[in-house]
């Protein structure tokens, strides 16, 4: 039988070029992550001012944005792998930028939610782009700490629109620096204002570094099925590790304010200071260290390098999921959570790789997309209400959000173990080797 991954890839470019590229990637991921969570900073003034109920926030800050993503993400994947990259993400980038223009500018309901399409449009190239050149670029060597920089962007960009963008809000408040922006009202300078990123970002993929690698190789023509039934088994047990670990980041990043503020009593703004902090400094360096730890495993010959780490990473994050979710004091559970997003940070870019490594170059942009569809909404379309509703259903008491939390991330915990368990027992992938 032809094994359908086993295929000559031609990389050019020296280490320095792959970096590049590499910090080119990051920095669209950066800004991405930006425009796509600083509207939850400011959905109060956004309700004021445009009059709009709890349920038209959240369906502008989820629904909207996803809705177009999620159409788009396979086609796009499919244009990806036919024409160039850069172009895509070019043109992608200009659209997204235009939809923050859009919300900022937006005096109904309506154009808001036109504006989030055009976000989640815009984004849903990012990902599949950005996987299928880094492991085209790094065809001939480990790239898990490439990835996972690429996956610690989008943290820093979750945290920069938090915590940065709350500062700059406050700053807008009171300054008259930009009289030309007078007239409107803070959240739409703040909107206005995060396209200098934007546009930053634009000269740099224009400028330097990100080349559209070519993507020759050898695959004696098979079709994409082909592939996908001759590692099926590969395919499943990574799309487990990857819907667990996701599940687990969203149930962990959507309920643990709420726990803080019912179990110890603290303010929302205290408990989101805490949290937003942990997950700024936190986040990333866990992302970074499954990374380097998957590189580290694979240079050293492991058998099984990516499970393995996958199984450590897990296996960490339950034990702090538990802490957490019993904790009897702040402290412990800050402490606890700080450990389950280190964890889990680490797991993140561990599946994505693989799924890199087992598809031939031709088909990875839309294997990716597929790929994160699919843990897109498993995982946010199960976790977070499994916990609303497993709260108000099946436990009574004070503590019902806690125990809720707890079954639902032990479950995803187990799935992910299973998953990564079996996947050694599979082998890894056969592209960790040069070919």
């Amino acid at each position: 039988m032809v094994d359908p991954v086993s295929r000559i890839e031609t990389v050019s470019g020296s280490a320095r070029e792959r970096w590049a590229l590499v910090i080119v990637l990051c920095l669209v991921h950066l800004v991405s992550s930006i425009d796509r969570h600083v509207l939850t900073l400011v959905l109060e003034p956004v309700g004021k001012d445009l009059r709009l109920a709890d349920t038209q926030l959240g369906f502008v800050q989820g629904t909207a944005y996803v809705a177009l993503y999620a159409i788009a993400i396979l086609p796009f994947g499919i244009l990806l792998d036919r024409i160039n990259r850069k172009l895509i993400l070019l043109l992608c980038l200009i659209l997204w930028s235009v939809g923050t223009a859009v919300c900022a500018l937006a005096q109904s309901f309506e154009a808001l939610v036109a504006g989030r399409m055009l976000i989640g449009l815009g984004q849903a190239s990012v990902v599949p782009a950005a996987m299928s050149m880094i492991a085209g670029a790094f065809a001939d060597r480990p790239f898990g700490r490439p990835v996972a920089a690429f996956t610690a962007s989008a943290t820093l960009g979750r945290g920069i629109a938090l915590f940065g963008g709350g500062g700059l809000l406050i700053w807008l408040a009171g300054s008259e620096t930009f009289q030309a922006l007078d007239e409107l009202e803070p959240w739409r300078r703040l909107l206005l204002l995060s396209l200098i990123a934007n546009a930053i970002v634009l000269v740099a993929v224009v400028a330097f570094g990100l080349s559209d690698l070519p993507r020759m190789e050898r695959v004696r023509e098979l079709a994409i099925s082909q592939v996908l039934l001759a590692n099926w088994p590969r395919y499943v047990t990574y799309l487990g590790c990857a819907v667990a670990t996701v599940m687990s980041i969203q149930v962990i990043a959507a309920w643990t304010p709420t726990v803080f503020v019912r179990t110890f009593a603290i303010a929302p703004a205290e408990s989101g200071l805490l949290v937003g902090g942990l997950v700024l400094a936190l986040g990333a360096v866990g992302n970074l260290s499954g990374g380097v730890a998957l590189d580290s495993f694979s240079r050293n010959g492991k058998r099984a390098a990516t499970p393995i780490v996958m199984i450590i990473a897990l296996s960490g994050a339950m034990i702090m999921a538990l802490m957490l979710c019993l904790a009897d004091h702040i402290v412990i559970a800050a402490f606890a959570f700080g450990g389950a997003t280190l964890c889990l940070g680490a797991a993140t870019p561990l599946a994505i790789e693989a799924i890199q490594r087992l598809t031939p170059a031709k088909f990875r942009a839309r294997v990716t997309a597929g790929f994160v569809l699919v843990v897109t909404l498993l995982s946010l379309g199960i976790g977070p209400v499994w916990v609303g509703w497993l709260s108000e259903n099946a436990y009574p008491g004070p503590h019902s959000l806690n125990h809720a939390m707890l079954t639902v991330l032990t479950i995803a915990g187990m799935l992910g173990l299973t998953s990564a368990v079996t996947a050694s027992l599979l082998g890894d992938v056969a592209e960790r080797r040069p070919a």
